[in-house]
């Protein structure tokens, strides 16, 4: 069976479930958990251009990625602050700035509507939101601030030995970056 490898589905239940879209079709493939499986790389394909070029990142050849992306994605805070052109953007679309454990305590950003999936994707064991801004820019603003007391970047290497993290020690944090919040304002 042939298909093109992209992001999977995930649906968030007791255990996290990851489904793979082959021809029209939905597979769970938490079944096939423990099982040996066969993938043979036959070519790439950019997911903007089509083209059989090496993938860059989220899919996309370089030039593509830079194309359709800019620095607004890696740092929020360079964001336009208002450009007429991109109000439907996913600039302009409420953002939050959350606080989550993954290799360690972690500051970071993501669109509203994406939090769930973004944290699945970063491997968060816990998290908590802070602030809830109008657009991106805002929210990259904030996470820039507390860059000085938390990191942004999460280490996979240490992610995959799973510490055990207590809520309360992230709930104490998220006191400490409101009260830093006052002083910001």
């Amino acid at each position: 069976m042939e298909f093109l490898l992209k992001k999977m589905k995930v649906k968030y239940k007791n255990t996290i479930q990851y489904y793979k879209k082959i021809k029209k079709k939905f597979f769970n493939l938490n079944n096939i958990i423990g099982k040996n499986i066969s993938i043979i790389h036959i070519e790439y394909e950019c997911y903007f251009c089509k083209r059989n070029k090496i993938i860059y990142k989220l899919g996309l050849c370089k030039n593509c990625f830079f194309i359709k992306f800019n620095k607004n994605i890696f740092f929020p805070e360079k964001s336009p602050k208002n450009i007429s052109n991109l109000k439907k953007s996913f600039l302009f679309k409420p953002h939050i700035v959350y606080l989550s454990i993954t290799s360690n305590l972690k500051i970071g950003v993501t669109i509203e509507n994406n939090l769930i999936n973004r944290l699945i994707d970063q491997g968060s064991l816990i998290s908590i939101p802070i602030f809830k801004t109008p657009n991106r820019y805002l929210s990259g603003i904030i996470e820039v601030f507390f860059k000085k007391f938390f990191n942004d970047k999460t280490n996979f290497r240490l992610m995959i030995k799973n510490k055990n993290y207590e809520e309360k020690l992230l709930l104490k944090h998220k006191k400490e970056l409101l009260i830093k919040k006052k002083k910001l304002v």
